[in-house]
C-alpha cells in the first residue's frame, strides 16, 4: 500500500485583480455614486451632502462614522458582515449594502480615493492610490492618517474621489440618484452641489396594491398617466430592493399598443436576490417565480384599469355622436309614425303637426308641470282615442294596474354609456357596452337596444366621424324595425331601409 501525502496549498489573490474587481464591477461608473450614497444609508446618515466640480467628487455624510476596527472591515473585500447585520444600530434601516465590494466601484472613473471618518475620538483617513497600489506587489497595507477630532465636529464620514477618468455630468448624477437611492425615506436628505434632490411624482390615476408570498410582501403603486405633460423620468415599474431600483419592468404591458410611455410605478420586494452589481435579480430562484406570479395579477388590474380609462376618454366622443344619431332617428321616426314599434308614437300639436318629441303610448302619471317643463302640449289618453271621458272614468278605479315585467337586463360594466330617446322614460334606451369581440354585433332586450363597442364592425366605424354615426343610426333603425313586431323579414328591411333615407336627408355638418 502506498503511503499518502498531504501537503497545503495556499490560495493567493493577484492584486491586480482588486482593481480589475473596480473597473468592471458596473457597467456605468455613475453607478459609483449610487453605492457611495447608499452606503451613507446603511451608516444612519440624516444628510449627504455631493460634490461635483470635474476635478474631484466628494460625499460627506453625517452617519454613524466608523472607529478603528470598522474602518477595518470597511476594507474587507467581500466582508460579510452587512449580510448579518440586517437593521442600522440607530434607525433600524433595512440595510442596501450586501457585499462589501461596492466601494471599489471608485476605481472605475477615478485613480486615488480618500475615506476619511470619525466616530467618537477616533478620527483618521485610509488613501486608496491605485498606481502605488499596483507598484508595490507584495504589500497588502494602505497608509492611514491618524487625526486629534476637531471640538464640537460631528461624527460622519467623507469620501473623496481624485484623478478622475471620466466626465460627469450634474443632471445625470441627479436622474440616476432619484432612481436609486431611498430619497422618500423619513430622516434621509440628499444634496448635490447644495441643492436637495427630490424624488419624482408623477400624476394619473394610481393603482396601489399589496400581495403576500412565503417569501415576504410584495408591495407598490402603478400610475397610468391620463394627460400630459409626461414626466422626466423614463417610463416603466421600477422593481426596488430595500428602496433601491434594481432594474425597470413593463411586465408586459409594453405590448399594449401606445401605453407603455404612459406606465410608470414602483414595486417593492425585500425578499428578491440580486447580482453583486444590483443591476439584476437572480431568476433562477423561487423567490423570484413567486414575485412574478404576484406582478402577472398586478398586471391584470393594471389592463383593467387601462380599459376603463380608454372608455371614459372615448365616451365623450361616443356621447356626442350618439346623440347625433338619435336625433335623427327620431326625426325619420317622426316623419313615418306608422312605422313607430308599439311602445312609442310621435305625439302632434293642437293644430295636428308633428312636435318633433315621441311620447309613449298611454302615458300615465306624468303632471301638468312635466308638460311644460318638456315644452309639449298632449292630449289626454281619452282625446287621443276619441273616448268621452265620464264614461272611462266610471270603472277606472276598479281595476288595478298590472304590473309591467322588466326584462333582464345583463350585468353592465361601469364605462357603459346610455342614452334615451328625447322625450326621457318613455322610449327606446341605448346601451354601448362591451360584450366581447365574439359577440353579437347588437341586440334588444325589452325596449333597450345593446350595442357591442368590442365588435369589429364597431371599432372600425369608431375611426370616422360620419361612418361611426351612419353605424349607430343603421343598429338603433335595424332594432326599432324589428321592435314593430314585423313578422317578415323582408318588411322589416323596408322598415330600415326608409328610416335610414329619412335619417340622413339632413347633411353632415362640418
Amino acid at each position: 500500500m502506498q503511503n499518502e501525502q498531504i501537503l497545503a496549498i495556499p490560495v493567493t489573490v493577484d492584486k491586480d485583480h482588486i482593481v480589475t474587481i473596480g473597473e468592471r464591477l458596473y457597467g456605468e461608473s455613475i453607478e459609483l455614486v449610487r453605492e457611495l450614497v447608499n452606503n451613507t444609508y446603511d451608516a444612519d446618515a440624516t444628510r449627504v451632502d455631493i460634490t461635483v466640480d470635474g476635478k474631484k467628487i466628494v460625499v460627506e455624510d453625517n452617519g454613524n462614522g466608523m472607529s478603528l476596527e470598522e474602518l477595518k472591515q470597511y476594507f474587507n473585500i467581500g466582508s460579510s458582515h452587512k449580510r448579518r447585520q440586517k437593521k442600522s444600530p440607530k434607525f433600524e434601516r433595512e440595510m442596501i449594502g450586501q457585499f462589501g465590494i461596492g466601494k471599489f466601484a471608485s476605481l472605475a472613473a477615478c485613480k486615488r480615493f480618500e475615506v476619511w471618518t470619525k466616530k467618537g475620538n477616533f478620527c483618521g483617513a485610509v488613501t486608496f492610490d491605485k498606481n502605488d497600489w499596483k507598484k508595490s506587489k507584495r504589500n497588502w497595507y494602505l497608509p492611514l492618517r491618524l487625526f486629534t477630532p476637531s471640538a464640537g465636529r460631528v461624527d460622519g464620514t467623507r469620501i473623496t474621489l481624485t484623478g478622475l477618468t471620466k466626465k460627469f455630468k450634474i443632471e445625470d448624477i441627479k436622474s440616476r440618484l432619484r432612481e436609486t437611492v431611498p430619497l422618500s425615506v423619513h430622516n434621509f436628505s440628499v444634496y448635490l452641489n447644495e441643492k436637495k434632490i427630490t424624488p419624482y411624482y408623477v400624476a394619473g390615476r394610481s393603482i396601489p396594491f399589496m400581495e403576500g408570498t412565503k417569501y415576504g410582501a410584495v408591495h407598490g403603486e402603478i400610475v397610468i398617466v391620463t394627460r400630459g405633460p409626461f414626466p422626466d423620468k423614463p417610463s416603466g415599474i421600477e422593481c426596488k430592493v430595500k428602496h433601491v431600483m434594481v432594474k425597470r419592468e413593463f411586465f408586459g404591458l409594453e405590448s399594449i399598443s401606445g401605453i407603455a410611455r404612459k406606465i410608470y410605478g414602483v414595486v417593492n420586494a425585500d425578499f428578491l436576490p440580486v447580482t453583486s452589481d444590483r443591476t439584476g435579480f437572480i431568476i433562477d430562484c423561487p423567490e423570484y417565480r413567486a414575485f412574478q406570479e404576484v406582478m402577472k395579477n398586478v398586471v391584470v388590474r393594471v389592463k383593467e384599469e387601462i380599459k376603463v380609462l380608454s372608455d371614459e376618454r372615448q365616451n365623450r366622443k361616443v356621447n356626442r355622436r350618439l346623440k347625433e344619431a338619435m336625433r335623427r332617428v327620431e326625426d325619420a321616426l317622426i316623419h313615418n309614425p306608422e312605422l313607430c314599434p308599439s311602445s312609442l308614437t310621435p305625439v302632434g300639436d293642437e293644430e295636428g303637426e308633428q312636435s318633433g318629441v315621441l311620447k309613449k303610448k298611454h302615458q300615465i302619471g306624468e303632471t301638468e308641470g312635466d308638460e311644460e317643463e318638456a315644452g309639449v302640449e298632449s292630449e289626454s289618453i281619452e282625446e287621443r282615442e276619441g273616448v268621452d271621458k265620464k264614461e272611462v272614468g266610471k270603472g277606472a278605479d276598479k281595476k288595478k294596474p298590472r304590473k309591467k315585467k322588466r326584462p333582464t337586463i345583463k350585468p353592465l360594466t361601469t364605462t357603459a354609456l346610455v342614452k334615451e330617446l328625447k322625450a326621457k322614460r318613455f322610449g327606446v334606451t341605448c346601451v354601448i357596452d362591451h360584450f366581447g369581440e365574439d359577440g353579437p354585433e347588437c341586440f334588444t332586450q325589452g325596449t333597450v337596444v345593446h350595442i357591442n363597442r368590442d365588435h369589429p364592425v364597431y371599432r372600425e366605424a369608431y375611426k370616422n366621424r360620419s361612418s361611426y354615426v351612419m353605424h349607430l343610426a343603421r343598429l338603433l333603425t335595424q332594432e326599432i324595425s324589428l321592435l314593430a313586431r314585423v313578422s317578415d323579414p323582408h318588411i322589416a328591411y323596408t322598415y330600415q331601409s326608409r328610416l335610414m333615407r329619412d335619417a340622413f336627408r339632413r347633411p353632415f355638418k362640418i
